[in-house]
């Protein structure tokens, strides 16, 4: 997972970081090789 990706979902709710997590996860995955940006304070 990205640095920056990280820290966003570190920064959320117990609740909401295992679901962005998942995600994060899921989006490397399938994503491999893409850029990760942070737009109005959110991972894209």
């Amino acid at each position: 997972m990205h640095a920056r990706t990280q820290d966003y979902n570190t920064a959320l709710t117990l609740e909401l970081r295992d679901i962005a997590d998942v995600l994060a996860r899921g989006i490397d995955a399938g994503l491999q090789g893409a850029e990760n940006r942070i737009w109005h304070a959110h991972p894209m």
